[in-house]
């Protein structure tokens, strides 16, 4: 039996595990906690008592394996998807396969296999294939602000924390507290401070943003999760009517330009911006009640005080840097991520790949998972793409195939304005499900029935769709998956 490593045991490398014993390979998890999760994993991961995920339970679910309880919201707590992934992992064996507290040291090619060092001993493994699923939350990433910076450590001074270590609000209550950032966890975490006992709480933003709640009224005003608006692409546009469609769109859910809360929030003109949304509940509302103050950018920091950018200062006793994270890949070397064409600090896409998934330079080895912005759909499908090339069950991409993807990938990371994601939508997921076999085209030709065919059209685009047919389908599943969702949103 062939045998594959896989680097992290979170929502990718559950996925590829997984997949991998679909397709009859041998999997082996290297994780370098004591538990897996990833993201999600409680006190070590990069979440807090609290936090809540951006999607619903529907999205945030592979695609042969419904949520087995309920949730106490439509969007999870971080725990609540922590107890999912270890369901999932119990339910397909998984946990069997993993290697905790074994952190990958390096990820090297001879003689035709791939040799993986991990451990405190150093100790290798030798595998047919490599599935690289450590995630693009690495490590945090700190804004160049003057003063942020210990110039003898070269590290933050320790008033400075960064969002992945944020546990409470507790820890700040009577404190004046700067957030850097307001895109999603920072958002959240400036509305927990505000509503939990800080002193004061001031929140500066870089760019412009779009708002919207998790959850947002439809035509009828019934209240959906975001991702229920998330529709199968039906047309092939380009970036440029992309970006165009989702300023309308966010302009739609903000209800308008979310400057008439707060002058500092206003987005103008779109034309010259590519859209960037910020999902979270309760952050206008206290922006416009005054528990939160806005800043537009810091311009350098002295000790515990802050100069800002329309030349005002404060004191301050803590800042949370809600800044994003940048990836790191220790376990390869410089060779390796020079034919990556890695650019650590470009948080937006900091490898070039085929599909984000294959290089034509590095023969049985890929990436899942390891992009801005990944959804469990997209994840599932690169781990099954991998292990179905791997297994022979579908064609492994061609070097010109790769070569051209990878040139695909080269302009869209050039590309201007920047966007937010730089995979926008689900086109990338349709074009990989369609290589693999598992688009569902003649359920949406209606050769399943009519009701089935409306809602692949028109309801949400949910990773249940991709088990409907071809290889390691599950039918029955993703019928009622599909139901289940498509019966809460028409109630």
């Amino acid at each position: 039996m062939a045998t594959v490593g896989i680097v992290g045991a979170g929502v990718s490398g559950l996925a590829c595990a997984k997949s991998a014993i679909e397709c009859g390979l041998r999997p082996t998890i290297f994780e370098k906690s004591s538990r897996i999760g990833g993201t999600w994993r409680p006190s070590d991961g990069l979440v807090w008592d609290g936090m809540r995920a951006n999607l619903s339970q529907r999205s945030m679910s592979y695609s042969d394996f419904p949520w087995p309880f309920d949730t106490q919201k439509p969007n999870p707590t971080a725990h609540e998807t922590y107890r999912y992934l270890t369901e999932y992992a119990t339910r397909f064996d998984l946990l069997d396969c993993v290697r905790p507290d074994s952190a990958v040291k390096s990820v090297s090619r001879s003689g035709g296999k791939w040799q993986i060092c991990y451990g405190d001993d150093s100790d290798v493994a030798e595998f047919d294939f490599v599935l690289v699923a450590s995630g693009v939350f690495s490590a945090p990433w700190y804004p160049d602000i003057p003063g942020l910076l210990d110039v003898e450590t070269d590290k933050p001074h320790p008033w400075f924390t960064h969002s992945a270590a944020f546990e409470t609000a507790d820890n700040f209550r009577d404190q004046t507290v700067i957030v850097l950032g307001n895109v999603y966890s920072g958002a959240d975490i400036t509305v927990a401070l505000a509503r939990g006992g800080a002193k004061r709480v001031v929140s500066v933003a870089n760019r412009p943003l779009w708002f919207t709640h998790r959850l947002i009224p439809n035509e009828n005003g019934k209240l959906l999760p975001v991702d229920a608006y998330f529709k199968r692409p039906t047309e092939k546009v380009s970036i440029e009517e992309k970006l165009r469609r989702q300023h309308k769109l966010y302009n739609h859910w903000n209800g308008g330009d979310p400057g008439r809360f707060a002058k500092d929030l206003t987005v103008g003109d779109t034309s010259l911006t590519a859209p960037y949304l910020s999902i979270t509940d309760r952050y206008l509302e206290d922006v416009s009640a005054g528990r939160v103050e806005l800043k537009q950018g810091v311009s350098s920091f002295d000790g515990k005080v802050a100069t800002f950018k329309d030349g005002s200062n404060m004191e301050f006793d803590h800042v949370i840097c809600a800044t994003g994270y940048r990836m790191v890949l220790p376990f390869l070397d410089e060779s390796t991520k020079k034919t990556l064409d890695f650019l650590p600090h470009n948080s937006l896409q900091p490898v070039l790949m085929h599909k984000t998934t294959f290089h034509p330079d590095l023969p049985n080895l890929a990436f899942v998972g390891m992009f801005r912005g990944p959804y469990f759909a997209m994840i599932e499908l690169q781990a099954r793409w991998a292990c179905m090339a791997f297994s022979g069950e579908c064609p492994y991409p061609t070097a010109e195939e790769m070569a051209a993807g990878i040139q695909e990938e080269k302009e869209l990371r050039g590309f201007v304005p920047r966007p937010q994601f730089h995979h926008v939508g689900y086109a990338l997921a349709e074009d990989i499900s369609k290589i693999m076999g598992v688009f569902p085209q003649e359920e949406l030709d209606g050769k399943s029935g009519a009701m089935l065919a409306k809602r692949l059209r028109e309801g949400p685009l949910l990773p249940a769709h991709y088990r409907l047919c071809g290889p390691h389908a599950n039918r029955e599943v993703a019928l009622a998956t599909i139901r289940k969702f498509n019966e809460d949103i028409e109630e």
